[in-house]
Formats: C-alpha cells, sequence, structure tokens
C-alpha cells in the first residue's frame, strides 16, 4: 500500500477530517490532502514532505521514520527513472546530430563538385574563345604599331616651340607632384584629440553570507522579494545585499550559518527543525 493511501486508511478509521488533524498536528489541511494524494510538488520544499509524514504518520500511531524511508525509496527510484530517460534522450539527440552531420557533409562535397565542374568548363571556354581572340588583337595592335614606329623614325623635330612644349608638360607634372606631397604631409600631422572617459562607482553595501554546513531546504527573501527557494547542498555559499533586511526560512535550522561584518551567526535549532530569522543590513 502506498503512503498516502495508508495515512488516508488509518485517519479514515480513526474518524478524523483533515480539519481535525490540521488542528492537532499544526500543518495545514491542504499540505495533509496532498501527502495522501501524494501530490508531494504541493509542499515547499524536500524538508518539509519528509516532516509532514513524520508528524502525520505518528500521530495517527503510524511508523513515521518507516513511512519517511518509504519515502525516500519512492523518490530514488524516480530520480533514477529520471537520469535513465534523460540518457536516452541525450543517446537519441547524438544519433539525430550525426545523421544531419553526414548529411550535411554530402551536400558540402556535392556543392564542391559542381563548383570544380564549372571552373573546369570555365577555363576551357576561356582557353578556346576568349584567348584565341586576345591573340588576335594584340597581333592586330603590334602591327599597327610596328607601322607607327616606322614612321616616327622618319620624323624630327624642326623648331624649338616643340621643345618647349614638352618642358611644360614636365615642370606640370613635378608641380603636381610637389603639391601631392604637401598634402600627405598635412594629413599626417593633423592633431589627434584625446577623449577622457570618468566612471561612477557605487558605494560599498553591506554584505550577508549564507554558509550551507548541512543540506537543507531554504527560502530566501530580500527586501520583502523571494530570490531562491529550493534544496542547499553542505558546502554551499550565497551572498547577498540589499537596502531592508534578509529573511530565512530553514527546513534544517542545524543547516545554515550567517556570516555579517566579520561576525558568525547561527545555527538557529536542531537538525530537521524548521526556523525563520530575519537580519537588517
Amino acid at each position: 500500500m502506498s503512503i498516502g493511501a495508508k495515512l488516508k486508511e488509518a485517519r479514515e478509521k480513526q474518524g478524523l477530517s483533515l480539519k481535525d488533524l490540521q488542528e492537532k498536528t499544526k500543518i495545514r489541511s491542504k499540505y495533509l490532502a496532498a501527502l495522501e494524494n501524494e501530490e508531494y510538488e504541493l509542499i515547499p520544499g524536500e524538508a518539509y514532505v519528509k516532516v509532514f509524514i513524520k508528524g502525520y504518520a505518528d500521530y495517527l500511531n503510524l511508523d513515521g521514520a518507516q513511512l519517511v524511508n518509504k519515502y525516500n525509496q519512492v523518490k530514488e527510484m524516480e530520480r533514477k527513472e529520471q537520469e535513465k530517460e534523460e540518457e536516452e534522450t541525450i543517446i537519441e539527440n547524438e544519433k539525430n546530430e550525426k545523421n544531419s552531420s553526414i548529411l550535411h557533409n554530402k551536400v558540402f562535397l556535392s556543392l564542391i563538385v559542381v563548383l570544380l565542374v564549372l571552373l573546369v568548363v570555365g577555363f576551357v571556354v576561356y582557353n578556346v574563345f576568349l584567348l584565341n581572340d586576345s591573340k588576335n588583337e594584340v597581333n592586330n595592335i603590334a602591327d599597327k604599331n610596328y607601322n607607327i614606329d616606322i614612321t616616327a623614325d622618319k620624323k624630327e623635330i624642326e623648331s624649338e616651340d616643340e621643345l618647349e612644349t614638352y618642358v611644360i608638360v614636365d615642370n606640370d607634372y613635378n608641380e603636381v607632384e610637389e603639391v601631392s606631397s604637401q598634402t600627405v604631409n598635412s594629413f599626417n600631422h593633423r592633431p589627434v584629440q584625446d577623449e577622457t572617459v570618468s566612471k561612477n562607482l557605487d558605494s560599498k553595501k553591506k554584505i550577508i553570507k549564507l554558509l550551507v554546513i548541512d543540506r537543507t531546504w531554504l527560502e530566501i527573501v530580500v527586501d520583502n522579494k523571494k530570490i531562491f527557494t529550493g534544496i542547499l547542498d553542505k558546502g554551499e555559499v550565497k551572498e547577498y545585499s540589499g537596502n531592508d533586511k534578509l529573511s530565512l526560512t530553514i527546513g534544517n535550522a542545524a543547516g545554515v550559518k550567517v556570516e555579517v561584518d566579520g561576525q558568525d551567526l547561527g545555527p538557529w535549532g536542531r537538525k530537521g527543525e524548521v526556523v525563520k530569522k530575519e537580519i537588517k543590513f
């Protein structure tokens, strides 16, 4: 018989309602119903689930420790099943990625082959058609230049006016060269303007450090804003700063110490005890 079924059967045999048990055990009726229906996700944290199971079972004269052990076994089986499903999912994803990679490589190789074929065709077309045309054009130009050179050899400069024309062109070229050099030098010597960057430093705030010395469930609220809810393992460290206060709900009072300005606070209770604390910034 499941945990929830045992609790419900024992309650009904004793003629008790959930409201009656709420008054006796100080556990809210909605959490008692969640235990009977095995809807453990409705209870805020693993530590609370175990505490509620034991308290509920002990009040009904059941073996609370035995039911807690059974709950641990159930959770361990669920964890192994989840790990198995995750491992199968990873294997399936790796298989899909491998198939996708093979397909991608095939497409890539096909593209390379197509490009090589196009390059070969282009090279053949260039050599057969364009290169022949270019050779013919070069030969024609060479023939024309040869005829011009023969004519030019026979020409002589007949007056000083033609010589002056060549000198003027040469002077203009030198002048252009000189102006270009001045422009380049002017550009290279342009001043570079420095830039100043200013930074505003934030003022330091008080830091509250949480040191987990034993596995525990925690709810952390900073300045009335919930920051964290869940399980922390031994050795984990959390640091927080704020403007008003830090509020803690600790499922295992012996599992947390606090350091404020070098001062150590806590632990505030015994192992498995639930406590609430507020610390000012």
